[in-house]
């Protein structure tokens, strides 16, 4: 069966409203789904390791995401432009959210990083302007420790980040 899904393989099909990948695929390259504008739902098979650089870049109507546990690692621009994302479940063993990967992600609310993540990127949730609420697994000490340039901590902070031992207000950089 087929195993991998190619760089940019369906980048542009805007006429595409879902996909689901075969249980087979282990990889699927940067942009594969890039500006896939009707693409409204997607599977994402076990085994699946990564979500690549711009991946999902412009599925602007792309509304919820689930990604296994296999996957550890979500590139640059991921999920950027998907303005209709509600919903993302990530996998508990994220390593690395990369620079603006869910970058102007308006209508996403609310989101849970797992406490394995020991990379966030620049600006990866960067006009999120609809983002109140982020529930980490780690506590506030490790917040900080992955958020250099993501975040900056502000008492009045539009973004409420809820850690194992309590929780800080931030806001995003852009």
């Amino acid at each position: 069966g087929v195993t991998s899904i190619g760089e940019w393989a369906f980048g542009g099909c805007i006429s595409i409203t879902s996909i689901t990948i075969p249980d087979s695929v282990t990889n699927i390259g940067s942009g594969a789904f890039n500006i896939c504008r009707s693409l409204t739902s997607i599977t994402i098979p076990d085994g699946v390791t990564s979500i690549g650089d711009s991946m999902f870049n412009g599925c602007s109507s792309l509304i919820s995401i689930s990604m296994p546990d296999t996957v550890t690692f979500i590139g640059e621009f991921a999920f950027g432009g998907c303005d209709s994302l509600t919903s993302v479940t990530i996998s508990e063993n994220i390593t690395n959210i990369g620079e603006k990967a869910f970058y102007q992600c308006v209508d996403l609310s609310s989101i849970t990083i797992p406490e394995s993540v020991t990379y966030l990127g620049f600006g990866a949730f960067s006009f999120c302007d609809g983002l109140a609420v982020i529930a980490y697994g780690g506590t506030i000490k490790e917040w900080a420790s992955i958020n250099s340039r993501a975040w900056v901590t502000s008492a009045d902070g539009r973004v409420t980040v809820r850690c194992s031992d309590g929780e800080i207000k931030c806001d995003l950089y852009y």
